[in-house]
C-alpha cells in the first residue's frame, strides 16, 4: 500500500531509528547515536524445527519479511532491531512479533551452522548440530508502532493470548511469556523525549481529530512546521485521513522535493474538516424536517405544516413532539 510505503521510507532514517530507540527504551537519553545505526537486510531465514532437517538437506529457504530491519553496534557488539508498523488492530500482532524475532535468531543459527559446515571445525554432538557451546546469538529486539485511532485493546504478551481456563494461577509459570514492546501513538506521553520530528509526527496524529488542539499545535510548532521535509509531510498527509492534505500530497509528488509549510496545510485540513462539519449538519437538518413533514402530512397536519415553514419556534416544538 502507498502509504505503508510513506511510513517505510520516513521511518528508514538512522537518525529517527536512534530516536525512537533512546526515547522509547531510555527516556529521551541519547544513548544510541545514528552513527551507531546500520541498515540490515529486511529478509528473515525461517527454519521451523520439523523443516529444519529437510530444508538443509534440499538447501532450500523459507523468506519472511520485516517492515524495517537494522543493526545498532554498540562497541565490538551490536543487537538487531526491527520496527513493525500497524494501521489497524491486530490481535494475534504479539505472536507475529514472537514469530519474527525467533525467526532472526534462526537466520543467526543457520549462518553459525553454514560456518560450521564449511569449516568442518566441530566434533561428536556439536558436529552434528553444527552449533558450539561457544556460539553465542545477537539480541533481537523487535518494537511495534500503532498508528491507528482506535485503542489497542489486544494482547500486548503471550499469556493474555492464551486460553487459563480451569487452569490454575499457580501453573502458569510452567508456560514461557512474551512481551511485545507497542509504541500505541494515540495513547504515548512525554513526546519531549523524542528529539527528531518523531515529536512533531506524534503530537500532529495525537491531534488530527481536534481543532482546538490542532490550532494549539500549530502555534506551539510553527517555526518547524513551516519547514517540514518531504518525507514527514507525506506521511502526514497519508495518516490523517484528510482530503485537503492528500490533494496537496498528490501535487506535491508531481511538483518535486522541497520545504514544504505544513501550518497553510493544516490550515486547509481544519477548513476542509469545518466544511464537511457545516455539509453533515446541513444534510441532518434537512433529513429532520423531511422526516417531520412526512409525519404531520399522515397525520393530515397541513396548516402546522405551513406554519412550520415560518416559525422555528414552532418547528422546534413540533421536533420534540414527533421525538425526531
Amino acid at each position: 500500500m502507498k502509504q505503508d510505503v510513506n511510513e517505510k521510507y520516513y521511518l528508514n532514517d538512522r537518525y529517527r531509528i536512534a530516536d525512537l530507540l533512546n526515547g522509547y527504551f531510555f527516556q529521551g537519553n541519547q544513548y544510541i547515536s545514528p552513527k551507531d545505526v546500520e541498515e540490515g537486510n529486511p529478509q528473515l531465514i525461517y527454519l521451523p524445527e520439523e523443516q529444519a532437517l529437510k530444508v538443509v538437506k534440499n538447501r532450500k529457504l523459507v523468506f519472511e519479511e520485516h517492515d524495517l530491519l537494522h543493526k545498532i553496534i554498540h562497541g565490538a557488539n551490536y543487537f538487531v532491531f526491527s520496527v513493525e508498523e500497524q494501521n489497524y488492530l491486530d490481535p494475534s500482532m504479539v505472536l507475529r512479533s514472537l514469530d519474527y524475532t525467533v525467526g532472526q535468531y534462526m537466520k543467526q543459527r543457520h549462518e553459525i551452522q553454514k560456518m560450521h559446515d564449511g569449516k568442518k571445525d566441530l566434533k561428536a554432538d556439536e558436529y552434528v548440530s553444527k552449533f558450539s557451546l561457544e556460539d553465542l546469538l545477537k539480541p533481537v529486539a523487535i518494537v511495534v508502532i500503532y498508528f491507528g485511532d482506535d485503542e489497542w485493546c489486544g494482547a500486548r504478551t503471550l499469556h493474555e493470548l492464551l486460553d487459563w481456563t480451569d487452569i490454575p494461577d499457580e501453573w502458569k509459570n510452567m508456560f514461557a511469556d512474551y512481551r511485545m514492546h507497542l509504541i500505541e501513538v494515540q495513547k504515548l506521553g512525554n513526546l519531549e523525549w523524542f528529539h527528531s520530528d518523531l515529536r512533531l509526527l506524534f503530537g500532529f496524529l495525537q491531534c488530527k481529530n481536534d481543532k482546538e488542539t490542532m490550532t494549539r499545535f500549530i502555534e506551539e510548532n510553527q517555526q518547524e512546521l513551516s519547514e517540514l521535509s518531504e518525507d514527514i509531510f507525506m506521511v502526514m498527509a497519508s495518516l490523517s485521513k484528510s482530503n485537503q492534505l492528500k490533494v496537496l500530497a498528490i501535487e506535491r509528488e508531481h511538483q518535486g522535493k522541497g520545504k514544504i509549510n505544513m501550518c497553510k496545510a493544516i490550515d486547509d485540513m481544519l477548513e476542509d474538516s469545518r466544511n464537511d462539519g457545516l455539509r453533515e449538519g446541513r444534510e441532518e437538518g434537512e433529513e429532520r424536517i423531511s422526516r417531520l413533514f412526512y409525519c404531520l402530512i399522515s397525520d393530515n397536519r397541513l396548516d402546522d405544516m405551513k406554519r412550520a415553514t415560518q416559525d422555528k419556534e414552532f418547528q422546534n416544538a413540533l421536533l420534540d413532539a414527533y421525538a425526531i
